[in-house]
């Protein structure tokens, strides 16, 4: 996603075959496109979020977190000499129906953006059964 100054990219999917009343997360990875093609890997926080529509968000369960991954697991990318670092984020919802909509935006949760011209690689986009103890 390419940030432009003044709006917000949005793309949303219809997640399907929800059972109503089971929990399941959504998750995504975002990185920096400049940077990783730069072989600059930096720990910061990016401005995007992942919503789902149509079903009970549990908001105590979810976040947005800045792990690193090794540099040896990642042989493709630039930077062997260090760690790798992305944004990952999570959402824990139970459905309220057969369907939900993920929304994956370039606007933070709290409505805060990134500089104009960054460009956002969104990957790892999944959901799963979360299943309860």
């Amino acid at each position: 996603m390419r940030r432009v100054q003044g709006s917000s990219g949005r793309v949303s999917q219809t997640v399907r075959q929800l059972t109503p009343g089971k929990l399941y997360s959504a998750q995504m990875i975002v990185a920096d496109k400049q940077d990783i093609e730069a072989g600059v890997s930096r720990e910061q926080r990016l401005a995007a979020s992942l919503r789902i529509v149509g079903a009970e968000v549990l908001p105590d369960w979810g976040y947005q977190s800045i792990p690193m991954s090794s540099p040896w697991s990642h042989e493709q990318l630039p930077f062997k000499d260090g760690p790798a670092w992305f944004n990952h984020y999570r959402v824990l919802f139970r459905a309220t129906a057969d369907t939900a909509t993920l929304e994956i935006s370039d606007q933070g949760a709290n409505g805060e953006t990134g500089p104009a011209g960054q460009d956002l690689l969104i990957n790892y986009v999944q959901v799963q059964p979360y299943f309860e103890e």
